[in-house]
């Protein structure tokens, strides 16, 4: 007999959501610093040192990034996390965490694509679903969705994966308790 859920904790979830923008943003800058890293090795450093202006503007204008990815990331976070938690708990229950990574990266892909349709048929709406992609020039008519893509773009796409799955890890780890393991003896 399946037992069934009780449907997304809605105080796990919003946690969730407010993390994965900005895990998005962490794993994006991941993805840059691991792709200059041969860049780095083989051309060398050029110019003299950092000045102490230059890292607190930098740490500054991280912060606001990091704040403005955050609030404009909220609603497709809600809307993609809360559908792919919905049908997350309806289909894996007590499964292990990295399921629970699968489904949030799934539904992070699913935001991707979405995105990306968006961008192609209608750039306006595209831009306000998905700011990150600022950099493609998808026009409608044009010949292909992925013929812009770019480094930038692609560690875009890395980064929202990467805190899809994390959050739905996350998730899992919040709720770890909630079910009992499949197949166990529920009669106590």
């Amino acid at each position: 007999m399946k037992r069934s859920s009780p449907g997304p904790n809605i105080h796990h979830l919003a946690a969730c959501v407010l993390y994965a923008p900005g895990l998005s943003l962490i794993a994006f800058f991941a993805c840059v610093l691991l792709a200059s890293i041969p860049q780095a090795l083989t051309g060398g450093v050029e110019g003299g040192g950092v000045s102490i202006d230059a890292i607190f503007s930098g740490v500054v204008s991280l912060i606001a990034l990091f704040i403005l990815v955050t609030l404009w990331g909220l609603i497709p976070a809600l809307l993609f996390g809360g559908v792919g938690c919905w049908l997350a708990e309806r289909s894996l229950q007590a499964r292990s965490w990295w399921a629970w990574g699968l489904a949030g990266c799934a539904s992070a892909g699913a935001y991707v694509v979405v995105s990306l349709i968006c961008r192609a048929s209608a750039p306006a709406v595209g831009f306000l679903m998905a700011p990150w992609m600022f950099r493609a020039q998808i026009e409608p008519g044009s010949e292909g969705i992925f013929s812009a893509w770019d480094a930038m773009l692609a560690a875009s796409v890395a980064g929202i994966l990467t805190s899809g799955f994390l959050a739905g890890a996350l998730y899992f780890r919040l709720c770890r308790g909630r079910w009992a393991p499949i197949g166990a003896d529920k009669r106590m």
